[in-house]
C-alpha cells in the first residue's frame, strides 16, 4: 500500500514536469524515483549543481544529483510513508520558483 502511494505521488510530480517548458523528465517513472533536468540544450554539471543547491537551500526539499544517459540531472525519491499530495505541490512550487 505505501509503495503504491509513493509511486502515485511520483507519477503526479512526473506529470507536472511533463507539462513544463523549463524542466524535463528524463526517464519513465516505474517506482519511486523521478529523474529530471533543466530543459536546456546543453546542461552542464555546474548548472545542474547550482540549480540543485538553490532548491535544497530553501529547506523545503532535499534532492540529489545524478547523471542519466550522460545528462547531469536531479532525482527526487519518494520513500516516506507520511508523504502526501500536498508535498508534491510544495515540491512543484519550489521547482518552479527556483527555475525563474
Amino acid at each position: 500500500m505505501r509503495i503504491e502511494q509513493n509511486v502515485e505521488l511520483d507519477k503526479r510530480l512526473g506529470g507536472k514536469i511533463n507539462n513544463s517548458q523549463e524542466i524535463k523528465l528524463l526517464s519513465p517513472i516505474r517506482l519511486n524515483v523521478v529523474c529530471f533536468s533543466l530543459n536546456k540544450e546543453s546542461i552542464t554539471t555546474e548548472m545542474n549543481n547550482q540549480f540543485l543547491t538553490s532548491l535544497n537551500q530553501q529547506g523545503k526539499v532535499l534532492m540529489t544529483p545524478m547523471v542519466y544517459n550522460g545528462v547531469p540531472s536531479i532525482h527526487a525519491v519518494f520513500s516516506n510513508w507520511r508523504t502526501e499530495e500536498k508535498d508534491v505541490d510544495i515540491i512543484w512550487e519550489v521547482l518552479v520558483s527556483t527555475v525563474f
